[in-house]
């Protein structure tokens, strides 16, 4: 798992290096592989000479440019990589909302609270590079997990999986398709739905409008379950 951490104080940088560290002699579920980094623009430069990240450790007040700027910029042509930002202040979480920020770590970091967020940020991590079998016009095809939007009934006995980079239509059951993915963030919206969390932007009265425009309906029998898991959800992310 690669690890960036952006901070223009040593000190701080120094301290989420020492906590990896820690954590990972007790034995983690992933290798990690960390390159820091002392201001928000080498960030910047490092991705435009083609590097890339699974999780980013950004400080919210640099001197150069912001983490709040940084993150919408990579947010641009990074969709997944997990965004962590560490702040001294409360009161830049609304204004970053819409970047999908995974946690905020208030200063001082507390070494087990950020132990507790690792974990979380190593689960999250593995279920987004799992792959989702389709057999898709005779042949199988594995799609990350993460890449799947949702998935909605077609046609009556066909399935249509909305992803990342099109349509893949194929024979199966939504129930079935459910139970392969849960506890992958998805939820049960409307008996023909099968929607992926990450990809909410809204709640609106009948709906889910996702991050990409579309609105999915939301049925009155699904609807007491679905809010449940949705508030699960947002407050497993923002807590």
């Amino acid at each position: 798992m690669r690890i960036a951490v952006c901070d223009d104080e040593k000190k701080c940088t120094d301290i989420i290096l020492n906590y990896i560290d820690e954590y990972d002699k007790k034995g983690a579920d992933v290798d990690f592989e960390i390159i820091t980094f002392s201001s928000g623009t080498d960030l910047l430069n490092a991705y435009k000479k083609g590097e890339s990240f699974d999780v980013l450790f950004l400080d919210v007040e640099m001197p150069d440019i912001s983490g709040i700027e940084v993150g919408t910029r990579v947010r641009k042509f990074d969709k997944n990589v997990i965004m962590v930002f560490i702040t001294g202040y409360y009161a830049y979480i609304s204004s970053s909302m819409q970047l999908g920020i995974f946690q905020y770590l208030l200063k001082p970091v507390q070494q087990e609270f950020f132990n507790e967020e690792l974990d979380r940020i190593i689960k999250t991590y593995l279920q987004n590079t799992s792959t989702f079998q389709i057999r898709y016009k005779g042949n199988v095809v594995f799609k990350k997990i993460q890449d799947i939007i949702y998935i909605e009934t077609y046609k009556h006995q066909y399935l249509n999986a909305k992803t990342a980079d099109g349509d893949y239509q194929y024979v199966g059951k939504i129930k079935d398709e459910e139970k392969k993915l849960a506890g992958r963030g998805f939820v049960r919206c409307h008996q023909s739905y099968l929607l992926n969390m990450h990809y909410i932007q809204n709640y609106m009265p009948n709906c889910f409008q996702l991050t990409n425009g579309e609105e999915i309906p939301i049925s009155k029998n699904c609807k007491p379950l679905a809010l449940e898991s949705f508030n699960k959800h947002m407050r497993g992310r923002f807590v």
